[in-house]
């Protein structure tokens, strides 16, 4: 996930993994995740974040979210939507 000499695909599979996980550190690694300076990382994983507790990251997802240009890659063009 942070290792940046994978390929984007490798790395977004890894926080997708993470996503899935029912370990108790998982939402750590995914707002770890938050950090990462590509767009398309951010927002997979705030995605995620989102998908399992909305309000309870929506502070922290909406802050990444106005680190980002007014039109974002994919996956970051999604969560407008999904924030509501």
């Amino acid at each position: 996930m942070v290792d940046d000499s994978l390929v984007i695909s490798a790395r977004w599979a890894a926080i997708n993994a993470i996503a899935r996980s029912h370990r108790a550190d998982a939402e750590s690694y995914l707002t770890q995740a938050l950090e990462l300076e590509n767009i398309e990382l951010q927002a997979v994983a705030a995605l995620a974040l989102a998908d399992r507790d909305v309000e309870k990251y929506r502070t922290l997802i909406e802050r990444r979210m106005a680190s980002w240009p007014d039109d974002p890659p994919f996956p970051a063009d999604r969560l407008p939507d999904v924030m509501g």
